[in-house]
């Protein structure tokens, strides 16, 4: 998942920001330098490896001033699927019917 967020520089001289995250939530570009009155687009991804709701906040810094925080939730939910058969044939199957098959699920290797 992404968002977009604008970081504007207001003030009257360059400045550089770098943003610290913790997975799994990431921002991008994670640094920058914007001149007097220049914009940076920055997009939020949120990339879950497992399902479970995650709560972090991603922390944007600019030399001489206080840090920026902006919180960042996500919810995951099957963040990935692997079974033991590499395919499964269900044949013809309308819709509305049921063709069950069965297969141990195994586990992610990340």
């Amino acid at each position: 998942m992404r968002c977009r967020v604008q970081v504007v520089n207001d003030g009257e001289l360059p400045l550089t920001f770098n943003w610290d995250t913790e997975d799994p939530f990431s921002v991008s570009p994670r640094s920058a330098t914007l001149e007097a009155g220049e914009s940076c687009p920055i997009t939020a991804m949120f990339f879950p490896r497992e399902g479970s709701v995650f709560v972090s906040s991603a922390v944007c810094r600019v030399d001489g001033l206080l840090p920026h925080e902006m919180r960042m939730t996500g919810v995951g939910k099957f963040a990935y699927l692997s079974a033991s058969n590499r395919e499964l044939e269900f044949g013809e199957v309308q819709t509305g019917d049921r063709a069950p098959r069965h297969s141990r699920c195994g586990t992610s290797p990340w």
